[in-house]
């Protein structure tokens, strides 16, 4: 992995970064690892960035994850937005 690119709005720290944490823990040396904060499109952005890399040559293979955590966030009474809002995660590896 050459880099990691993590889309979150719900992280609970600046610092550091989510990617730069996975990035250690999953053992991949020290590639490009950085956020993005895009809300819904984020994943979108991530995957758009990751193809860039691939094809620029600067990462042969780019962890893309997009991963919220807005259960904590989210007023359960208010029945006219509680329903969009959730706990999920997902990941993909972009390569040649």
């Amino acid at each position: 992995i050459g880099a990691v690119v993590v889309s979150t709005v719900s992280h609970f720290k600046q610092t550091p970064a989510v990617a730069t944490e996975i990035a250690h823990k999953i053992g991949s040396g020290k590639p490009a690892a950085f956020d993005i904060s895009a809300g819904c499109a984020g994943f979108g952005y991530g995957l758009t960035l990751a193809k860039g890399m691939v094809v620029e040559g600067s990462a042969e293979y780019v962890l893309v994850i997009g991963v919220e955590r807005l259960s904590d966030l989210t007023d359960l009474e208010d029945r006219a937005t509680a329903f969009l809002f959730g706990d999920g995660a997902g990941a993909v590896v972009v390569g040649p």
